[in-house]
């Protein structure tokens, strides 16, 4: 239990700096590319083994950041349009009312094709 009680800490402590923070890129991402680069000028990686280790943590922690990232930015785009589908779209003008967010318009043209099937 302990693992998975780290793991959700260390889940929180980096969705929250890519979320409050709002960076175009988070240094958890961009930190391991440099300690990568830093590995590379060293010498042949394959040979070196500590640089095979240091390589292989960048790696992971990158694409751990990296799928926080996009988890992140996909939330908030449902966010965003479930925000527009209740509230925002009845303050444009009337002819735009009927409108629908992309992800309402995704979801019905699925549903109308499970009908058809």
């Amino acid at each position: 239990m302990a693992w998975r009680d780290r793991y959700l800490a260390v889940r929180r402590w980096v969705d929250r700096d890519i979320k409050e923070n709002s960076r175009p890129i988070s240094p958890w991402v961009a930190t391991p590319a440099f300690v990568l680069g830093v590995v590379m000028l060293k010498g042949p990686l394959l040979v070196d083994l500590a640089g095979g280790c240091v390589l292989l943590t960048a790696l992971v922690w990158s694409a751990f950041a990296l799928w926080r990232s996009v988890r992140q930015m996909k939330a908030g785009i449902l966010r965003g349009d479930r925000y527009y589908d209740q509230r925002a779209k009845f303050a444009l003008p009337p002819e735009y009312r009927d409108s629908e967010s992309l992800t309402a318009a995704r979801q019905r043209k699925r549903r109308e094709a499970k009908r058809r099937d």
